[in-house]
């Protein structure tokens, strides 16, 4: 494979990520760097937005679910040693309320799926994990954006 070229299943993965849009959380966020704690867990929330006005969208619906954990195992499969512990939640929906200043028409839904890896060798709030570090490596060359649901 010449260098320029990008694994098939990447691509096919990258190719649905353009057709139902996809963004990830991370949790727990960054607190306050003064607080000098360590932790060694964390999780990645994936979300594909949903029709607020219908949300039980049958095909659709189940095809981005089917998305959400096709990105968890390819994530898992390329980064996640044996090592580390794992659960994966059942998908679930995430509302995300309007600002401030907008209608509450504004609301946006999301289906979503959590992946919680713990067990893994302590790190600094000020640091990152070198396995989030990957895993957010795989997420960008997924095009999956970061992005803060407000709560």
């Amino acid at each position: 494979m010449a260098s320029n070229e990008i694994p098939v299943e990447l691509e096919r993965l990258r190719d649905n990520v353009r057709l139902t849009p996809v963004f990830y959380e991370i949790f727990p966020p960054r607190p306050d760097p003064a607080l000098d704690m360590t932790v060694d867990w964390f999780e990645i929330v994936l979300h594909a937005e949903a029709d607020a006005r219908r949300p039980l969208d049958g095909w659709a619906g189940q095809a981005a679910i089917a998305l959400l954990k096709e990105l968890i195992e390819f994530l898992v499969n390329q980064t996640v040693d044996q090592s580390c512990e794992r659960t994966l939640s059942s998908w679930y929906y995430t509302a995300s309320p309007p600002p401030a200043d907008q209608p509450l028409a504004t609301m946006r839904l999301f289906r979503s799926v959590s992946l919680v890896l713990f067990n893994l060798p302590a790190y600094s709030q000020d640091d990152e994990s070198p396995l989030l570090t990957a895993i957010k490596s795989q997420l960008q060359k997924l095009n999956v954006a970061s992005i803060q649901i407000a709560r």
